[in-house]
C-alpha cells in the first residue's frame, strides 16, 4: 500500500510537471504551485538545501518589484523556488516514513530524475508540436498563432519550446540502448527542424550543431571499448550520407521545400540578417554602457533600447544589483551541481548525457531570449532540474558515506 502511495505521488506529480513545462493556457505557475503541494500532502516535511535560500531570496525580491501589478504576480515570483524544491524533494525524499530518507535501492533515485526531465522535456515539445499542427495550413510568415492564447506568438518564443526537447533527443539518440527510444528522438528532431523550416530560428540551428558536437565527445569517452566507438562513427557516418543523399537527389521534393522556406529565405536576405545580429549585439553594449546608471533595475534600459536579449543583463534591467546577483548565483551553483553529477556520481552515462545536453540547451538559450519577461516557464524549468541534480547528488552523498 506505501509503494502504490508513493507511486501515485510520483504521477501526480509528473502530471502537473508536464503541463507546467508545456505553459497550459499560459498558466505554467498554477501547476508549479500545485506539485510542491501534492509533495506537501504525502510529506510530513520537505528537503530543502543552503541554495533554496537563494531561490527564496529572489522570489522575494521579484515579488517586491512585482508589487504594483498585484498580488497574483507576486505570487507567480515564488515559481522557481517551488520547483527547485520539488526536484530536490522527488530525488531524495520517499512517501514511506520508514525508508531512509535517502532512498538509493534499485536506483530508484535516477530512475525520477531521468523521468522528470522527459516529461519536462516532452512536455514543452509536445506546446511546441500544437502550435506546428495548428499552423501547418495558411502560413504566411514566420509569427505563427500560439495554440493557448490564439494570438500571434514570436518565432523566437516557439523556437524555445523545443530547447528542452533539443537537448533530450540528441543524448537518446546518442546512448539510448533502444532502438525505439532511438527512433522517437530521430523524430523529434525532424519535427523540430521541419516547423523550424517556417520559424527560420537560427538559434536552434546553432543550439542543435552544439548539442551533436558535445554529445558525440561526450559518447566517445563514456563507451567502454574501440568496438563500441567504431560501431558510433559508422553510425554517424551512415546518417550523414543518408541525409546528404536524400538532399542530392531531392527525395520526396525536401531540397525544394527547404530552399523555399522562411529559413533559407532568412538566410539568403543575409544583410537583413546581420542588419538584426547587428542590433541585438548593439542593444546589449548599450546596455552594458549603461550597466552603472541604474543600479536598482525599474526597466530603464528596455525603455531606451529594447529587450537585451540576455537572461542577466535582462534581470539586472528590472531587478537590479541584487537581481543580478542572485541569478549569477543560482546560475554558477546549478554548474556547479552538474559538474559534480558528471564527474562524482556512478548514474549512467545516459541520464548524465541528458542532463548535460538539456543544460547546455538552456544556458545557450539565456544568451539570446528575454527569459524573465517573455519565457519564464523556461526559467521554471531550469530551477526544476537545478533542485533535480541537487537532490541526486545529495542521495549519492549520503549512499557513499553509509557505506563507507
Amino acid at each position: 500500500m506505501k509503494v502504490e502511495i508513493d507511486k501515485i505521488k510520483q504521477i501526480l506529480i509528473y502530471a502537473m510537471l508536464f503541463f507546467a513545462s508545456m505553459n497550459f493556457a499560459a498558466k505554467f505557475f498554477y501547476f508549479a504551485f500545485a506539485s510542491l503541494i501534492i509533495i506537501m500532502l504525502f510529506q510530513r516535511k520537505l528537503m530543502a538545501n543552503a541554495t533554496t535560500l537563494v531561490y527564496l531570496a529572489l522570489g522575494g525580491l521579484m515579488a517586491l518589484y512585482n508589487s504594483p501589478e498585484g498580488v497574483l504576480s507576486m505570487i507567480r515570483c515564488f515559481a522557481y523556488v517551488a520547483l527547485y524544491v520539488v526536484g530536490i524533494n522527488m530525488t531524495t525524499v520517499r512517501a514511506d516514513k520508514r525508508a531512509l530518507m535517502f532512498d538509493y535501492e534499485h536506483n530508484e533515485v535516477e530512475k525520477i530524475g531521468y523521468t522528470i526531465i522527459a516529461v519536462v522535456s516532452a512536455g514543452s515539445f509536445t506546446h511546441y508540436f500544437l502550435n506546428f499542427i495548428t499552423n501547418i495550413s495558411g502560413i504566411t510568415g514566420r509569427n505563427t498563432t500560439d495554440i493557448w492564447s490564439g494570438e500571434t506568438m514570436a518565432a523566437t518564443g516557439q523556437s524555445t519550446l523545443a530547447c528542452l526537447m533539443l537537448g533530450f533527443s540528441v543524448s537518446i539518440i546518442l546512448l539510448s540502448t533502444s532502438k525505439w527510444v532511438r527512433f522517437i528522438g530521430i523524430a523529434s528532431v525532424f519535427i523540430m527542424l521541419w516547423y523550424n523550416l517556417v520559424l527560420a530560428g537560427r538559434t536552434m540551428i546553432v543550439i542543435l550543431l552544439v548539442l551533436f558536437v558535445v554529445g558525440i565527445l561526450y559518447t566517445r569517452k563514456a563507451l567502454d571499448n574501440s568496438f563500441e566507438r567504431l560501431k558510433l562513427l559508422i553510425g554517424i557516418s551512415s546518417v550523414v550520407l543518408f541525409v546528404s543523399l536524400i538532399f542530392a537527389f531531392n527525395i520526396g521534393g525536401l531540397r525544394d521545400m527547404m530552399f523555399s522556406s522562411n529559413l533559407f529565405g532568412r538566410f539568403e536576405s543575409s544583410f537583413a540578417s546581420l542588419t538584426e545580429d547587428a542590433l541585438r549585439a548593439t542593444g546589449k553594449l548599450s546596455f552594458l554602457g549603461d550597466f552603472f546608471k541604474y543600479p536598482f533595475g525599474g526597466l530603464n534600459m528596455r525603455d531606451k533600447y529594447g529587450y537585451a536579449h540576455d537572461l542577466l543583463l535582462d534581470g539586472y534591467d528590472e531587478y537590479g544589483l541584487f537581481g543580478l546577483i542572485l541569478l549569477v548565483a543560482i546560475l554558477v551553483l546549478g554548474i556547479v551541481e552538474v559538474y559534480k553529477l558528471l564527474s562524482r556520481t556512478t548514474y549512467h552515462h545516459a541520464f548524465k548525457l541528458g542532463v548535460l545536453l538539456i543544460y547546455i540547451a538552456m544556458l545557450l538559450q539565456f544568451l539570446v531570449e528575454p527569459i524573465l519577461a517573455g519565457m519564464p516557464w523556461l526559467f521554471t524549468c531550469f530551477s526544476l532540474i537545478n533542485g533535480v541534480v541537487a537532490g541526486m547528488n545529495m542521495s549519492y552523498s549520503r549512499n557513499e558515506s553509509e557505506l563507507s
